[in-house]
């Protein structure tokens, strides 16, 4: 009986003891279930790869709804989390050495958000959002100007640019998107408040000749989407009143003297084609897999297209892009080794580079035309010293 006293005591001081301690596991080695992506083998896949289509295991699907071609200005192409550097993004989920492989190409994106991070949101003059002090063009739209101006500093790095871009909100003066639950009036309020901005600076300015816009633009002019006007009304947006909107903007932009210069997105089928390069490049296979036809364009894309056509046909230079990346049936996703997509449609900083450098972006800027055009008065030079 005084032995058993004695062994308690003992032992409750040392259950405490335990409880306090830091808690240290033994390594566990863990054996990757079947929704783990696996090392290439030369064993037969479990699952046929169709022509064009890209192949995830059974994590992931091949095409997501057309619907999804939004304006978001992600780096991955899953749920992500930002990490303390705010221009790395590191996707999560269960495909890690996929995604590994993504992140070897998009986890540090200098060009994610163009110029920085820091020029994405409210109107701001800030020097990391210029490349001169005395810029002579103008990046303007959302996250699909973002991505252009790698390829305009590709094709020409001394470029004097200054980026005006805040995500979702495309470059028109008097109408901003409203998208419920994310993008609610009063966010499109903030958007109409930040074109209004760029509006007044643009009017103070002196040395702005070209202005580069570009958007999916799909937000202005599909049928059931809503807007709101400068003057506060919500309404229903449509083809016409779009177009008449963005005519607006444009001619307002010549009236000032400066050349409006419009970028398509780039071609898109629904599919994440920045997952799907990843997805092939890790495994070995043929990035061509990822290219896909021309007939497969989403129609909320071509619905675009058409809106730009019309743009074309009133005398605005257009530049499009799918005419860059698409040949007679097939739209490419890469250029050699280089992903041309960083999700399902915006350009990579690497593809924007490879085809601002392979087109010059920068001359098909600097010579676009418009007939009405009056170009602003060079600022006079002043006299040398004696």
């Amino acid at each position: 009986r005084q032995m058993c006293i004695r062994d308690s005591a003992r032992t409750v001081p040392s259950l405490v003891q335990m409880a306090q301690a830091p808690l240290t596991l033994p390594s566990i080695a863990v054996t990757p279930t079947k929704t783990d992506v696996q090392p290439p083998s030369s064993a037969p896949r479990t699952a046929p790869v169709e022509p064009n289509v890209p192949y995830f295991g059974d994590t992931a699907a091949a095409a997501s709804s057309v619907a999804d071609l939004t304006d978001r200005p992600v780096i991955a192409a899953t749920p992500a989390t930002p990490t303390q550097d705010s221009t790395t993004v590191v996707p999560s989920g269960d495909n890690r050495p996929v995604l590994n492989a993504y992140n070897n190409n998009f986890s540090v994106d200098k060009y994610s958000n163009g110029l920085s991070v820091r020029c994405d949101g409210p109107f701001n003059l800030l020097p990391d959002c210029r490349t001169s002090d005395e810029p002579e063009i103008l990046v303007w739209g959302d996250s699909f100007a973002m991505h252009l101006i790698p390829g305009i500093l590709a094709s020409n790095p001394d470029a004097k640019l200054i980026q005006m871009t805040q995500s979702v909100c495309g470059p028109f003066f008097d109408v901003a998107p409203i998208s419920e639950p994310e993008y609610p009036p009063s966010w499109a309020k903030r958007c109409l408040e930040f074109t209004g901005n760029v509006r007044q600076w643009l009017q103070t300015n002196e040395t702005v000749r070209y202005a580069v816009l570009s958007s999916p633009f799909f937000k202005y002019i599909l049928d059931d989407e809503v807007v709101i006007l400068r003057t506060g009304e919500h309404i229903i947006t449509n083809f016409e009143l779009a177009l008449s909107e963005f005519k607006k903007t444009l001619n307002e932009l010549v009236a000032m003297g400066i050349q409006p210069v419009i970028f398509s997105p780039p071609p898109a089928n629904g599919v994440d084609l920045g997952r799907c390069l990843a997805n092939a490049d890790w495994q070995g296979r043929s990035l061509t897999n990822c290219d896909f036809d021309r007939d497969d364009i989403a129609d909320m894309r071509l619905a675009v297209y058409d809106f730009l056509e019309a743009i074309a046909a009133a005398q605005y230079p257009v530049i499009r892009l799918d005419e860059f990346m698409c040949d007679g049936e097939t739209c490419q996703t890469h250029m050699g080794d280089t992903w041309m997509y960083k999700d399902k449609g915006h350009l990579s900083s690497e593809g924007s580079a490879a085809l601002g450098q392979k087109f010059d972006f920068y001359t098909l800027i600097t010579t676009a035309q418009n007939p009405s055009l009056q170009p602003r008065p060079t600022a006079p030079t002043a006299p040398a010293r004696s």
